[in-house]
């Protein structure tokens, strides 16, 4: 199993914001990655295990009046099977390089790198659980960057249908219930939302969760039900998620605002944009667009 760091999508205007990735792109990228079947797999093994003692048998069998090509035939057999071993420990290599490079990339927002280097791992099988589950949650991450909300929640579908660690499947699922509410699907996202309430969830996913309903609240003008939690949600968000606490502080921004508590939004509104900008809020969440419209962000020291 390949660990990861379990994180958020960050925010940092300094490296791409984006990368063009096209919906069929993303479908033919997770079609492509599905793993062999556990047959498949187990055939490929019985298949080398048989030609290697078939070589034994011949080796152990020869006599010194045998015709030279029964001497090359378990040579070419042993040849053979070295070869495609070595070839399947090279495309491993290859498969766990370009994850690290993908992973790596997304870390430091570098997108365009990122899918890249998903297009050279996803272009054929990964049978590696932990490798494929990482590589589907960094594929969701760019295709919400592009807008492609449908393709992230079907990628995000592909970790939870799959074999993966808990904190994997975790963060599939709270990033699926934004994914559900940013594509206009209410309904699915609501009863996933409500799956929460027993699902006992680690940090900073179970943070992420409470997010989750925050932006349920937003996309439901439930203003005021976001408004009487508004401050313990922020001092959540401000000690689990860091800078990343500026997407609570912009969605209580827009609920007060919305119910008319100008200058209580204003000073949230403040704290979300001393830690990122406007420009970085609305491509998170389309919602807070408005915010710019409606209250000033904080002014920059310099």
């Amino acid at each position: 199993m390949v660990s990861e760091p379990i994180r958020r999508r960050g925010f940092d205007s300094t490296c791409e914001s984006s990368v063009q990735a096209d919906a069929e792109q993303v479908l033919r990228m997770i079609r492509q990655s599905r793993p062999a079947s556990a047959a498949a797999l187990r055939a490929r093994r019985l298949i080398l295990l048989a030609l290697t003692a078939v070589a034994a048998i011949l080796v152990l069998s020869a006599r010194p009046d045998d015709p030279a090509w029964r001497t090359y035939v378990p040579l070419l057999l042993m040849g053979g099977v070295m070869a495609v071993s070595w070839w399947f420990a090279i495309a491993a290599r290859r498969a766990h390089s370009c994850h690290s490079q993908a992973v790596q990339a997304a870390q430091t927002r570098q997108w365009g790198q990122a899918y890249a280097a998903l297009a050279k791992l996803m272009s054929r099988p990964v049978n590696s659980p932990g490798v494929r589950a990482s590589a589907l949650l960094v594929l969701a991450e760019i295709a919400t960057r592009n807008g492609r909300h449908d393709e992230a929640v079907a990628a995000l579908d592909e970790v939870l249908r799959g074999p993966a660690g808990w904190q994997q499947r975790q963060l599939a699922l709270v990033e699926k219930a934004h994914a559900l509410l940013r594509c206009q699907r209410l309904t699915d996202a609501t009863g996933l939302l409500d799956s929460f309430r027993t699902t006992d969830f680690a940090e900073p996913m179970a943070t992420m969760a409470e997010l989750g309903w925050a932006h349920h609240r937003i996309r439901t003008r439930n203003f005021a039900a976001l408004a009487d939690v508004a401050d313990a949600l922020a001092r959540r968000a401000h000690d689990v998620l860091g800078r990343e606490a500026a997407v609570a502080y912009a969605l209580i921004a827009l609920a007060l605002e919305r119910l008319g508590q100008t200058r209580r939004a204003q000073e949230y509104y403040e704290c979300a944009t001393r830690l990122v900008t406007p420009e970085e809020l609305a491509r998170e969440y389309a919602d807070l667009a408005a915010l710019a419209q409606a209250l000033a962000p904080a002014r920059s020291p310099l």
